[in-house]
């Protein structure tokens, strides 16, 4: 690299960083600017939860990564891939070559490497990482194709110039509101509050999936894809939660806290997982053209949580005598202990107890206590009280 260059075009090119900073368009496009600067034929800057590794926003990519690869690295591949995996949770500025994230035969062996990397033809690596604020970061990965010389120390020495001056233009973004929308901020929301997100279009097909719900769905456990669509791994179930999608999808936001937004799926041993359906305004997702979208969001069902008897009441359309019953049995208690807390007889509380099963289309005492205490809705409500 000439010494011109260096002085000059480095100037020239941290100017423009700056510039887009202003402009969600330009601040997308900022990764042709260093593509160019770098001499290189691919490159991805994104937005994540650093604490996580969540993907937030993809926010630009140069060519070689059609719409289709764009999507598949937003829904599977993200997550799968070992460079930014090992390199999510380091503090300030970290820039690396691929081998020093991965060993080389290592990375040979990866599905992202035989999947997804060789189909938009990449194989060297340099990157980096560095906080925007909280656990939002920026991540920037510039590519080579397998066969062209890797990236040299001088290389690295530019790239981390450049890497300083593009989060500052992304932290000068994220203040004047140009960094992320306001869905994405929902998406690093509901990745702090270990919420499994999924967004599909009124067919069931993914739009944006985060960590803990590709997880869950590549585990398949209540849900998994099949044919390109979220699907509940009994097909018993399909029906009724294509119904619930479809008609998410043809709501407003108005409608999104329905009663009956909430459905119980099943895993391999019958355990259940409360699962809501609501919709989701789409526009400004990045996500192509505007269109209806469904929010399915979920948390695990083993995580505790006592939500009050208000909270409960307002998120399943329980009466207030019904929701302090549930209260009860969800602290643990038994339906008598559970009576005699609240002052009612043992009849009257058997009596609620099924207007609560057939609103919940629960079966069980113990299969609705866990349908509530994993509702992800009432964490939120949880969390903000």
């Amino acid at each position: 690299m000439s010494q011109q260059w260096t002085d000059e075009k480095l100037l020239d090119v941290v100017g423009q960083i700056y510039e887009a900073a202003a402009d969600p368009d330009k601040l997308a496009a900022v990764v042709d600017v260093v593509q160019k600067a770098m001499d290189i034929g691919s490159a991805l800057l994104f937005v994540s939860d650093h604490r996580s590794g969540d993907l937030i926003k993809l926010l630009g990519t140069s060519a070689n990564f059609d719409p289709q690869a764009r999507s598949d690295y937003r829904l599977h591949y993200h997550n799968q891939n070992p460079w930014y995996q090992n390199a999510k949770n380091k503090n300030g500025l970290f820039v690396r070559h691929g081998g020093e994230l991965i060993d080389t035969g290592e990375f040979e062996k990866t599905e992202f490497r035989a999947d997804w990397c060789k189909r938009v033809g990449i194989y060297h690596f340099l990157g980096g990482t560095a906080p925007v604020r909280g656990n939002l970061a920026v991540a920037v990965g510039l590519h080579k194709s397998f066969g062209s010389n890797g990236f040299s120390e001088e290389d690295k020495r530019v790239f981390s110039i450049l890497l300083q001056h593009l989060v500052r233009a992304c932290q000068l973004a994220d203040k004047i509101g140009t960094l992320v929308g306001r869905e994405a901020q929902t998406f690093e929301l509901l990745s702090k509050l270990n919420v499994g997100f999924i967004l599909v279009d009124k067919t069931c097909r993914p739009l944006h999936v985060n960590g803990l719900a590709d997880k869950l769905l590549r585990s398949s456990r209540w849900l998994t894809y099949s044919n390109g669509r979220v699907r509940p791994i009994y097909p018993a179930l399909q029906a009724a939660f294509e119904q619930r999608v479809g008609k998410a999808a043809s709501l407003d936001m108005s409608d999104a806290l329905i009663p009956g937004g909430v459905i119980a799926l099943l895993d391999p041993i019958e355990r259940p997982l409360a699962v809501s359906i609501i919709p989701f305004m789409s526009t400004g997702l990045g996500l192509g053209t505007e269109q209806s979208a469904v929010a399915i969001l979920f948390s695990d069902p083993d995580a505790k949580l006592k939500p009050t008897a208000g909270d409960i009441a307002a998120l399943f359309d329980f009466t207030p005598a019904e929701a302090k019953l549930v209260a009860q049995l969800v602290e643990g208690r038994s339906m008598v202990d559970a009576a005699q807390s609240i002052g009612i007889s043992p009849n009257t509380a058997k009596s609620q107890l099924q207007s609560v099963f057939l609103k919940t289309g629960c079966n069980k005492q113990s299969e609705l206590v866990s349908m509530i205490v994993s509702n992800p809705l009432a964490r939120l409500v949880s969390a903000g009280s």
